[in-house]
């Protein structure tokens, strides 16, 4: 039989693996999932380039083309100044990713009503309203209200 401060001594190692093999899971599972939103991201730039009706290769070979081209600096930054471009004029047509919150989190009835004409949705857990709309019209919604208006930047989401 082992003596005792061993077995205590064991027990303890034991604990401390199980902890360690827990938090390499949730690390693998953290990972996996980011691997996954990065996926569905270049997916979404594929689409809002609108190239998503060419084949598989023939993206497959822009993209080898994009990654020859890709180490010169200058044209780097060209494509992030036609990238900006796109997105903002495309919010000024399209408008663009908001939220709304009010310091205390009931709105009046007619700004409710009026948010819900833009098509704006309440989302009961953060407690804010959130569309696509035109900053613009927005704010001329709130205007003398205390509201609170975000943008979510799609630029950085991307």
């Amino acid at each position: 039989m082992k003596p005792l401060h061993i077995e205590k001594q064991q027990k303890e190692i034991d604990e401390k693996r199980k902890k360690l093999i827990e938090k390499e899971k949730k690390l693998k599972a953290n990972l996996r999932k980011e691997k996954i939103r990065k996926k569905i991201q270049l997916g979404e730039i594929v689409e809002l380039a609108s190239i998503d009706p060419l084949s598989k290769i023939s993206l497959l070979g822009a993209l080898l083309e994009i990654k020859t081209l890709a180490r010169d600096e200058e044209k780097i930054k060209q494509w992030e100044e036609k990238g900006t471009s796109y997105l903002n004029s495309k919010n000024k047509t399209d408008g663009e990713q908001l939220i709304v919150s009010f310091p205390s989190s009931q709105a009046p009835v007619e700004l409710k009503n009026a948010l819900k004409s833009l098509k704006f949705r309440w989302n009961s857990y953060r407690q804010e309203w959130y569309g696509i709309s035109k900053l613009s019209d927005v704010e001329n919604i709130l205007k003398e209200t205390n509201a609170k208006v975000e943008r979510v930047n799609s630029i950085e989401q991307l």
